[in-house]
């Protein structure tokens, strides 16, 4: 079974020169190991919340994208 990693990329779409040059404001440097199905950007515009299939949620500084300051990795229990 081959794997379709996802990978967080945010641009400011008002910034033209982050929409024509590979200089996002955001980019995770890893591949996730579960597919992202939901994205979620609070209105202080400084944070993202990153959902995936398997329950698990991450939450992302922008201004520090290395490693999620967030998780919640507890799946969800199907009953």
């Amino acid at each position: 079974m081959t794997k379709n990693p996802s990978v967080l990329c945010v641009v400011d779409t008002r910034d033209d020169q982050q929409m024509t040059a590979d200089c996002p404001l955001f980019r995770t440097h890893f591949e996730f190991d579960n597919s992202a199905t939901t994205c979620v950007f609070s209105g202080a515009t400084d944070c993202v919340t990153v959902g995936f299939e398997n329950g698990h949620i991450l939450q992302y500084d922008l201004k520090t994208p290395d490693e999620p300051c967030l998780s919640n990795d507890k799946a969800h229990r199907v009953i």
